[in-house]
C-alpha cells in the first residue's frame, strides 16, 4: 500500500494506491494549517482503511501546484519522516 500526497491549486489531495489503483481518496482546501491538517487526515485514510502506518511501503508527494514552495517543503518533509520510519520499522 502506497500513499500519495498530492499538491494541486489551493487543494490537498492524499491518494491510497494497492496495486497501482486507487483505494480510498481525501481531499481539502490548502490553508495556513497544512501540517496539522496533513497529519490528521494521513492518520483519518489510515483508520478508515483499518491500516497502521507499518502496513504503508511509501509516502510520495506530487506536486501539480509549483508556485507555493511551503506547501510542497511541508508536505515533503512528513512524506520523508514517514519513509525514514517506515525502513525503521
Amino acid at each position: 500500500m502506497k500513499l500519495e500526497i498530492i499538491l494541486e491549486n489551493q487543494e490537498i489531495i492524499l491518494n491510497l494506491v494497492k496495486n497501482s489503483k486507487t483505494v480510498d481518496k481525501i481531499s481539502w482546501p490548502e490553508d495556513s494549517n497544512l501540517s496539522k491538517k496533513l497529519l490528521l487526515n494521513i492518520e483519518k485514510i489510515l483508520k478508515k482503511n483499518k491500516l497502521a502506518k507499518n502496513d504503508l511501503k511509501s509516502v510520495k508527494v506530487i506536486n501539480k501546484a509549483e508556485h507555493n514552495i511551503t506547501t510542497f517543503r511541508i508536505a515533503k518533509s512528513i512524506a520523508d519522516a514517514y519513509n525514514f520510519s517506515l525502513k525503521r520499522a
